[in-house]
C-alpha cells in the first residue's frame, strides 16, 4: 500500500485510506504476438489515494499504478466524473 510518494520533486504522503482495484488492459490492441513464456502482465494494480503537502495541505487525488515488472509506481491523471 502506496505510504507516501514523489511527484514534481516533492513528497506527497497519502492521508486517506486507498482504494484498489484491478484493470484489464486492452491486450489485442497492445500485444500482436507473444510467446506463451513471455506473456505480459494483462492487470493493472490502481490505487486511488488521496494525499497532500505537510500536514495541513489541501487534500489532491492521484491514481498510482503499480508495475511489479519494472518495481515502480507509475502516476496516472486523475480526473473526476462529470456529473450528467
Amino acid at each position: 500500500m502506496p505510504m507516501r510518494f514523489e511527484y514534481q520533486g516533492r513528497t506527497w504522503r497519502v492521508a486517506a485510506d486507498p482504494v484498489r482495484w484491478y484493470e484489464r488492459i486492452e491486450w489485442w490492441r497492445e500485444f500482436k504476438r507473444y510467446p506463451r513464456e513471455n506473456a505480459p502482465r494483462i492487470d493493472l494494480e490502481v490505487w486511488r489515494v488521496q494525499a497532500r503537502l505537510g500536514r495541513g495541505g489541501e487534500l489532491v487525488t492521484f491514481d498510482l499504478i503499480r508495475d511489479p515488472d519494472r518495481a515502480a509506481w507509475l502516476l496516472r491523471p486523475y480526473a473526476p466524473p462529470r456529473a450528467a
